[in-house]
């Protein structure tokens, strides 16, 4: 049987940011962390946390959100791109 993902909020705001509470997920399967995060960017999209034309958070504040490097984050970015 798989676990239904949990969600919860964490608060974003910086310098030129309005502050927004930011959706993350812990999923219960086997992912790599890039896809997570690229999954999660996806699902706030969808949610309208981030507006079309507005930015998103950093990769700082990704790095810290999630416990990964800078190396895992720009490849979520990069994945994203792709599939644009």
């Amino acid at each position: 049987m798989i676990k239904p993902e949990r969600e919860w909020q964490l608060p974003f705001s910086g310098k030129g940011f309005p502050e927004k509470l930011v959706w993350i997920t812990d999923s219960s399967a086997a992912i790599p962390k890039y896809q997570r995060l690229q999954k999660d960017i996806v699902l706030n999209i969808k949610r309208k946390v981030f507006l079309p034309g507005e930015r998103i958070p950093p990769e700082s504040w990704y790095r810290k959100a999630y416990g990964v490097s800078a190396i895992t984050v720009r490849g979520a970015f990069s994945a994203l791109i792709e599939d644009d």
